[in-house]
């Protein structure tokens, strides 16, 4: 076999080797909701003051245009939000975000009871979607536990 042969055979094995390497590379997740929770809930009269962190569990920045949720205590409706939202959230990054929302009167009745000591926690769930202009509708959900933030009184996280 004369160099230039085989030279261009190895380059050809290299090239086909490379070939196969990319074809099993991993792919970029993108499409998914953000992951929410709860940082801070404050009450204002009958206003809330809701602090989420949105975690973004794509490998590619989340540019979000608009979000709707509910946010239920015990299975009570306290909160409901849905607006414009402009947020990006970097590739595997979090941002907080601070909402202002008017209280259902029976789920505030909720919050008191926990701040009074009446119970100990409540269960919370956080339901909605986040629409992105690449994905859409993204549903999320999220449930935990509220606690009262001890010695602020209208604090809870």
């Amino acid at each position: 076999m004369s160099p230039n042969r085989t030279q261009t055979c190895r380059l050809m094995v290299a090239c086909v080797a490379l070939s196969l390497l990319l074809a099993c590379a991993p792919r970029l997740i993108r499409g998914k909701p953000p992951l929410v929770s709860i940082q801070s809930l404050q009450t204002i009269e009958s206003q809330i003051e809701l602090g989420l962190l949105l975690r973004n569990a794509n490998e590619v920045p989340l540019d979000l245009t608009s979000m709707q949720f509910t946010l239920t205590l015990e299975e009570v409706e306290l909160a409901r939000y849905s607006d414009q939202f402009m947020l990006s959230i970097s590739a595997s990054g979090a941002e907080n975000s601070l909402f202002s929302l008017s209280m259902d009167p029976v789920g505030a009745e909720r919050l008191k009871a926990l701040e009074r000591g009446d119970i100990t926690s409540l269960a919370y769930t956080i339901e909605g979607d986040a629409v992105s202009a690449e994905d859409g509708a993204l549903k999320f959900n999220a449930e935990g536990r509220l606690y009262p933030v001890p010695g602020r009184s209208g604090q809870f996280r």
